[in-house]
């Protein structure tokens, strides 16, 4: 468990580093002085007008 949240704690740091947001971080909204870019595969979603969150984009893949 402990190693399992020293990973998490890992990647979410390496994240802000590069100065974009992990999924479901937040990515906008009134105030918001944070990053505002979203990682690969993400999208800045407006939530309301007080927080955008970083959420998957749609796969169109045809089956």
């Amino acid at each position: 468990m402990i190693r399992s949240l020293s990973v998490l704690i890992l990647a979410l740091s390496v994240a802000f580093a590069a100065g974009q947001n992990s999924p479901l971080g937040q990515c906008g909204g009134i105030d918001y002085a944070g990053p505002t870019a979203c990682g690969a595969n993400l999208s800045c979603t407006e939530i309301n007008a007080w927080y955008y969150q970083c959420l998957p984009v749609a796969s169109t893949a045809a089956n």
